[in-house]
């Protein structure tokens, strides 16, 4: 999973990664993903979050706030923590145009394959 923030000037504001072993989809490991995101971005104290994900699937469920059964509880923490803004956006962006989130994912695989150590 890899995740990065931009202040609203587009300027880097911070990144980083987290791995975990077992992950049975897309969708799930988006959702964890984006979970983790969220609950960094409330533990530095941001206050106004636009999201953005290249899973349609997973925009699509937070907009609506349909369920889902393989994320309904991860769902469920996302909306909770969407409560700790003033202001949070969901919205779909094509991978390319997420590039530095795909590359944290991919190097956060690349070390999972290379490491036996247990999820982070």
């Amino acid at each position: 999973m890899g995740w990065h923030f931009s202040d609203s000037m587009a300027s880097p504001a911070g990144s980083n990664f987290s791995k975990r072993r077992s992950v049975p989809s897309a969708l799930v490991a988006e959702a964890f993903a984006l979970k983790t995101a969220i609950s960094e971005a409330v533990n530095r104290g941001i206050d106004s979050l636009r999201v953005f994900s290249d899973s349609k699937s997973l925009i699509s469920l937070l907009v609506t706030k349909k369920n889902h059964t393989w994320i309904q509880g991860t769902l469920f923490d996302i909306h909770y923590l969407s409560s700790s803004f003033s202001n949070i956006s969901f919205h779909f962006i094509p991978r390319v145009g997420n590039t530095l989130a795909d590359t944290l994912a991919k190097s956060a695989l690349l070390s999972l394959i290379n490491s036996p150590s247990v999820d982070e």
